[in-house]
């Protein structure tokens, strides 16, 4: 489940795996923006981004306050199976990635191979 560490509602707080446990600081809003989607904490109202309008694989995930910008911005293309999305960054193109599979494992920004980590269910919950 994406997570915001600590429940934080600063700026650059990262994001990370966790288990769900029903936190705010673990749902998350997709709202359009033009031909992307901004997807917003429930908690903190800030915005998944790519910290530093970072290219590279790896480039890591935070939230920030909503600017506007690409690293902000996401597309959401079907990967196949139940549910799977591959949730790509419109700056760098890059696909969200888990890196890691435990309890703060930290989420960053790679280029799309197919991994398993790097496709999300997207679950409606109240």
């Amino acid at each position: 489940m994406l997570d915001v560490y600590g429940q934080s509602t600063a700026n650059s707080a990262n994001v990370q795996l966790w288990d769900y446990w029903g936190g705010n600081n673990q749902k998350w809003r997709i709202e359009t923006v033009g031909n992307y989607y901004r997807i917003v904490n429930v908690n903190s109202g800030k915005v998944l981004d790519v910290s530093g309008y970072s290219t590279a694989d790896g480039g890591n995930v935070i939230q920030y306050e909503w600017n506007g910008g690409n690293n902000q911005q996401w597309s959401l293309v079907f990967a196949g199976g139940n549910n799977r999305w591959r949730i790509v960054n419109r700056h760098s193109g890059k696909s969200l990635d888990a890196n890691g599979t435990g309890n703060g494992a930290n989420v960053q920004q790679y280029f799309w191979w197919g991994g398993d980590n790097q496709k999300w269910e997207i679950i409606e919950v109240n």
